[in-house]
């Protein structure tokens, strides 16, 4: 009879002991999981993006190029490229990312899909190819 109390109390301790501990365990959410990214924070100075308006306003690609940020510089170009529809102001442009989106945009709006050949990403030159 001993022995079966003791297995009983045993077995009540391992029974209590699993439930207090917390029970079933729990996979994390995401927002554990992940670490916070944080972005850094970068503004864009006014006068470059007066200049930016201008530029653009005016369609006229000399004042983009006195833009000193490269990358604001060719989206300045691309913008005016694809409001007068002239792909040639896209060779202007030096990253590859806003050249093909300059080539792409012109084509599909134009119905130009010899431009398409332009575009260097592949997945980009084929979305081109079926919409100009």
């Amino acid at each position: 009879m001993e022995k079966l109390s003791a297995i009983a109390v045993l077995f009540t301790v391992i029974v209590v002991a699993g439930c207090i501990g917390g029970g079933e365990p729990t996979t994390p959410t995401t927002s554990q999981t992940k670490p916070t990214i944080r972005q850094p924070s970068v503004t864009t100075p006014p006068k470059v993006v007066e200049d930016f308006k201008d530029a653009v306003g005016s369609s006229d690609l000399d004042k983009c190029q006195e833009i000193e940020d490269v990358r604001i510089r060719d989206i300045c170009i691309r913008d005016i490229a694809v409001k007068k529809e002239n792909s040639q102001d896209c060779e202007g442009i030096e990253g590859s990312q806003i050249r093909d989106m300059c080539y792409y945009k012109i084509a599909v709006n134009t119905g130009d899909s010899s431009l398409c050949d332009m575009v260097d990403a592949a997945f980009l030159k084929t979305n081109c190819m079926e919409k100009a």
